[in-house]
């Protein structure tokens, strides 16, 4: 048997297939890595970026509107401190979508409190007398 004698016809053209296939993905996947892959990041981080800021104001908006609602409660108490204020606490946590609000005297003493009732409705009474003067909220306040 002669390995050096010409190939046959059908081999020639199974190689000349094999490496042209071969070599037109290795090109075409070269291409896609360098300047397909550079473009499709930078949309990506583009779009990333507007979800980022889009959800950052939606989270302002949604703190202002609760700073709001705190700075009524704060000036209604101002004004007329002989109302009931435990049911305007109330109606607060049931409305105003917060989960608790506390009263807090100067001293740091929970004066009146408001839990949603997911929180418990026993935990209320627990809430009011106990104190918080060593709290860090409290303190930076």
């Amino acid at each position: 048997m002669n390995l050096r004698g010409p190939w046959p016809l059908r081999i020639s053209l199974i190689w000349l297939l094999g490496l042209t296939s071969t070599i037109t993905f290795v090109l075409a996947g070269t291409l896609l890595f360098f300047f397909r892959l550079p473009q499709i990041t930078e949309q990506t981080r583009t779009e990333l970026r507007l979800e980022s800021e889009n959800l950052a104001q939606q989270t302002e908006a949604m703190l202002g509107s609760l700073q709001t609602q705190l700075e009524l409660i704060a000036t209604t108490l101002f004004i007329a401190p002989n109302i009931e204020m435990q049911t305007v606490l109330r109606r607060a946590v049931t409305v105003g979508g917060f989960s608790a609000i506390y009263q807090i005297d100067e001293n740091g003493k929970v004066v009146r409190a408001a839990l949603s009732p997911s929180l418990g409705k026993n935990r209320q009474d627990e809430l009011i007398g106990n104190d918080l003067s060593g709290d860090r909220l409290f303190l930076q306040v």
